[in-house]
C-alpha cells in the first residue's frame, strides 16, 4: 500500500485542478490515510491559518473526544464503504473511502468546516460545551477562541456537494489511473465555475497588497490581461491600480456585545467578496477583523480627471453597500492611484491611512493626499509624522530617542482624543500593525511569526475599558516590540515552547521522555527545562502531572471507571502513585472527590 499510496501522492502533486480547490480556495487541511492498522497519514494540504477548530480541541483538553469521534468516522465508512461526514460541535469532517477492486486502499480526510454561516449564538455555545465557562469578552481566551473559529472555511450553498464531489473524484483518481482525463475535465469546471466565484483565493489578494511578510510584491507589468487564470479565477483583465478601504464609523449597534458586533463584520467582510464580483475589475477581501478592502483599476485610457470621477462613483457603491449591510455609517478611504504594474502596496498603505487622516466627520468618502514638506499645526498630519518616525526607529539599527517620539505621539493621542475619542483605538491599532510589520521584516520572520507577533500586541489593546488603558496598552506593546527586536531569540524561544506544550496537552497519556522534547524545541535537556519553568511558570513535571490529574478530575466527575483504569488512562505509574499525587493536591482521596461530584 506505501508504494502505491507514494505513486498516487505524485499524482497528486501534478493534478493541477484539486490541489487548487483545497490549497488556494478551499484551505482545509487534507489527508490521505492508509488502510491499517497501521495507519499513515500523509498531509495532501497543511491550512494556512495559524490555528483551528482541532487545536482549540487539543487546547481545551477535548482532543479525546475527537479521537472517539474518528474513529466512528472511520467504523462508519468501514460499514458503508461510502463518504462519511462526520459532525462534532457544529463543525464537519469529510471521510471518503478509496477503493479498488472492492478493497478499500485509504481514506482521504479533510475538515474541519461549518456547513452554514457562523451567529453569535453558536459561537457563545460552542465556547460553553467546549470549555464548560460561560462566554465574556472580557477572558482575551474567549476573544481568541472567537476569531479562531471565524476563520475556518464555511462550505454552504453549492460549495458542500462540490468539495465532497472533488474528494469523490480524487479518490477514484487514486484508484484507477484510466479515469485521469474525465476526471480532471469535472474538477476543472468546478473549480472554474464553483470554488473561484464563491470563495476569495487564500492569499491572492494578501500577495497584491504586499501583506504577506514572507513573499515579494508581485510586478505587475501590462502581462496580466494575457493571464487567462486571472481572469478565469479572479475576474480581472487589467491590471489593479487603486485600493479602496472601508470600515464603520462606530461600532455597529450601540446594544450589540462584542461577540455579537464581531459576527456583524465576519458576516460583512463574506459579503464583500461576493458583492466585488458585481463591481467592474474589482476584487474585494478582509481588512483586518474591522473592516473591508477592495483593489480595481479604471481603463488607464481615460484621462486621470475622469478616472478619479470612475473611482468616486465605485466607492460610491461600495459606500451604500456597506452601510445597508453594517446598518451604520461608514468610511471609505482610497489610496493614490499607482501606474499599471507598480506595487499595490503603496496605494493600500495611503487607503487605510487616509481611514485614520480623515478631515472633518461630514465626509464619508476620503481620498489621501500627500502632504506638503512644511511644518504642520497639530492634528492629525503631526500624528502621522510621529508614527513615521517611531518606524523609521524600528527599521534602525538603534532605538535612540524612541522614547522621546513616543512621548509625543501619546500626547497628540491625548489631543485628538477630545475632539474624536472613538478614533484613537483605531489610530492606536493601525499603529502597532504598521510596527510589527516593519519588526517582522527587520527579524526575517515567516508569515506564520510575524501573524502570531501582530496578534501578540494588538491583544494589549483589546482589554482596554478606558483611554488610560488604552496608553498603557500601547506603551506595552511598543515594549514588547522592542524587546522582540533587540532579542530576536527570546521570540523563538517562546514559539519552541508552545510547541513542547502542545505536544504535552496531546500526548500527555503516554510517557513522557525528556530527550525527544528537547529535540522538538531545539535545545538541550537542561536548557529545555529552564526554558518552559520562565515561559510557563512551572516545570515540565508538575505541568505534565497537573495536566493528568485535571483528565482524571473529568473522568472521576463524569464517568464510572475503577480508579485503577482510570490512573492508567491518564498516564500516572500506578493508582497508588495517582491516589497519593491526588491527595497531595485536592486534599481528599480519589474516590471521596468522586463521591461529592457525583452527588452534586
Amino acid at each position: 500500500m506505501k508504494n502505491k499510496s507514494a505513486y498516487h501522492y505524485s499524482l497528486f502533486q501534478n493534478f493541477h485542478h484539486f490541489h487548487s480547490i483545497i490549497l488556494y480556495y478551499v484551505d482545509l487541511s487534507c489527508f490521505l490515510i492508509t488502510h491499517g492498522p497501521p495507519q499513515d497519514w500523509w498531509a495532501l494540504n497543511r491550512r494556512k491559518r495559524v490555528a483551528n477548530f482541532h487545536s482549540l480541541e487539543v487546547l481545551y483538553r477535548s482532543a479525546e473526544a475527537r479521537d472517539r469521534f474518528i474513529q466512528k468516522c472511520f467504523d462508519q465508512l468501514e460499514s458503508t464503504r461510502k463518504t462519511v461526514c462526520g459532525e462534532r460541535l457544529g463543525f464537519h469532517d469529510f471521510f471518503v473511502p478509496v477503493i479498488k477492486d472492492g478493497k478499500i486502499l485509504g481514506t482521504l480526510q479533510a475538515g474541519a468546516f461549518r456547513k452554514s454561516e457562523i451567529t453569535s449564538s453558536f459561537l457563545e455555545e460552542s465556547w460553553r460545551e467546549l470549555t464548560g465557562k460561560e462566554p465574556t469578552s472580557a477572558l482575551p481566551e474567549y476573544r481568541e477562541f472567537v476569531r479562531v473559529l471565524l476563520e475556518i472555511p464555511v462550505l454552504d450553498g453549492p460549495l458542500f456537494p462540490a468539495f465532497q464531489e472533488s474528494l469523490e473524484l480524487f479518490s477514484r483518481l487514486l484508484a484507477a489511473r484510466e479515469e485521469m482525463d474525465s476526471i480532471g475535465k469535472r474538477l476543472n469546471q468546478l473549480f472554474r465555475e464553483v470554488f473561484s466565484k464563491h470563495l476569495p483565493h487564500s492569499y491572492w489578494l494578501d500577495w497584491a497588497l504586499g501583506r504577506p511578510i514572507s513573499e515579494s510584491v508581485p510586478a505587475w507589468s501590462r502581462q496580466l490581461e494575457k493571464w487567462s487564470w486571472t481572469k478565469d479565477e479572479i475576474g480581472l483583465t487589467r491590471v489593479p491600480t487603486t485600493v479602496l478601504t472601508v470600515i464603520p464609523r462606530r461600532p455597529v449597534k450601540t446594544q450589540l456585545d462584542w461577540t455579537e458586533e464581531t459576527v456583524r463584520v465576519y458576516q460583512f467582510q463574506r459579503r464583500c467578496f461576493l458583492f466585488s464580483q458585481t463591481l467592474p475589475e474589482t476584487v474585494g477581501g478582509k481588512l483586518e477583523d474591522y473592516g473591508a478592502v477592495f483593489v480595481t483599476s479604471a481603463d488607464p485610457e481615460l484621462p486621470r480627471l475622469a478616472q478619479r470621477r470612475w473611482i468616486e462613483t465605485l466607492a460610491k457603491k461600495i459606500h451604500d453597500f456597506a452601510v445597508k449591510e453594517l446598518g451604520v455609517p461608514v468610511l471609505i478611504g482610497i489610496g493614490e492611484t499607482v501606474l499599471p504594474g507598480e506595487p499595490l502596496n503603496k496605494s493600500y498603505r495611503q487607503a487605510v491611512l487616509a481611514l485614520h487622516l480623515k478631515r472633518g466627520a461630514e465626509r464619508n468618502i476620503v481620498f489621501y493626499a500627500e502632504k506638503k514638506k512644511e511644518k504642520t499645526t497639530g492634528g492629525f498630519d503631526d500624528f502621522e509624522n510621529l508614527l513615521e518616525e517611531i518606524n523609521r526607529s524600528f527599521s534602525r539599527s538603534s532605538f535612540l530617542g524612541l522614547e522621546a517620539v513616543k512621548e509625543e505621539f501619546i500626547k497628540g493621542a491625548i489631543r485628538l482624543s477630545f475632539s474624536a475619542p472613538r478614533e484613537i483605538p483605531l489610530h492606536f491599532r493601525y499603529a502597532l500593525n504598521r510596527l510589527s510589520e516593519t519588526a517582522a521584516q527587520r527579524m526575517n520572520l515567516s508569515r506564520r511569526e510575524s501573524d502570531q507577533l501582530r496578534r501578540e500586541v494588538i491583544h494589549r489593546l483589546e482589554a482596554a475599558a478606558t483611554f488610560q488603558d488604552l496608553v498603557l496598552g500601547f506603551q506595552e506593546a511598543l515594549r514588547i516590540l522592542v524587546q522582540r527586536i533587540e532579542k530576536p531569540k527570546s521570540l523563538q524561544e517562546t514559539y519552541s515552547m508552545d510547541r513542547v506544550r502542545e505536544y504535552l496537552n496531546q500526548n500527555f497519556k503516554i510517557p513522557i521522555r525528556t530527550g525527544p522534547l528537547a529535540k522538538l524545541a531545539g535545545v538541550s535537556v537542561s536548557t529545555l527545562s529552564r526554558r518552559f519553568h520562565k515561559t510557563f511558570g512551572v516545570g515540565l513535571e508538575n505541568f505534565l502531572q497537573n495536566r493528568r490529574l485535571d483528565e482524571a478530575r473529568e473522568l472521576l466527575k463524569t464517568t464510572s471507571l475503577p480508579i485503577a483504569k482510570i490512573a492508567a488512562d491518564c498516564g500516572f505509574r500506578s493508582a497508588s502513585a495517582f491516589t497519593r499525587f491526588f491527595r497531595k493536591k485536592s486534599k481528599i482521596s480519589p474516590q471521596k472527590f468522586r463521591e461529592k461530584s457525583q452527588a452534586v
